[in-house]
């Protein structure tokens, strides 16, 4: 398989919020593709939803390293800041969005 076709599956796996499985294919995707922004924002929407906003921050970066117009990961950036108490950052990241729209 490739990268595609990993990605793909994990969004099936994401939509049907069976995360750990999403993971795994989200993962594989980055493994074959390491420049995939959506399989890392897909993935940091999965540990989002497995509370671990930690690691759903981390891959928000990424997907932001790898684009730094990405609105949707600066989205969902704000939304983890905000789950840890991390209110400044939060907002930022939110105008950040607005502004790219």
């Amino acid at each position: 398989m490739n990268s595609t076709d990993y990605f793909n599956n994990g969004k099936i796996y994401y939509e049907q919020r069976q995360y750990n499985e999403a993971i795994a294919e989200f993962t594989q995707a980055i493994n074959l593709n390491s420049k995939d922004k959506k399989a890392y924002r897909y993935r940091g929407l999965c540990y989002f939803g497995l509370e671990q906003y930690e690691k759903a921050l981390a891959d928000y970066d990424e997907a932001i390293i790898i684009d730094s117009d990405y609105k949707l990961a600066y989205y969902d950036r704000s939304i983890s800041y905000r789950k840890l108490g991390r209110n400044r950052e939060a907002n930022a990241d939110f105008s950040k969005a607005i502004g790219l729209t």
